[in-house]
């Protein structure tokens, strides 16, 4: 993967969806702080995700948070946060309400 930003809900308000994710040794993420309290634009992507577009992560109050797992790692997040792999395997799986799986 390159560095294209990814989402899983596209900025809906209210989402009832986790992500979990599992990161390989050396794997690389960028998250961007508070971008679930934003509509993102995103688009559907060839991998079962969201492409979101930079622009819509240039809020004053979106800050992106790098993270390194050197020894891999596990994350927990809202589905609605925007997100970036750097490199590296990440395996995902998705965790919604019943309501979720209508849309």
């Amino acid at each position: 993967m390159n560095n294209t930003m990814h989402g899983l809900s596209g900025g809906k308000d209210k989402v009832k969806v986790l992500v979990v994710q599992l990161l390989s040794r050396n794997s690389e993420m960028v998250f961007y702080k508070r971008s679930h309290l934003y509509p993102l634009g995103a688009k559907p992507a060839t991998i079962r995700l969201l492409n979101v577009p930079r622009k819509s992560l240039e809020k004053d109050d979106i800050k992106s948070f790098h993270v390194k797992a050197k020894e891999g790692g596990l994350a927990i997040i809202d589905g609605r946060l925007g997100f970036a792999m750097l490199n590296r395997v990440t395996v995902m799986a998705r965790f919604a309400v019943e309501e979720e799986l209508k849309h």
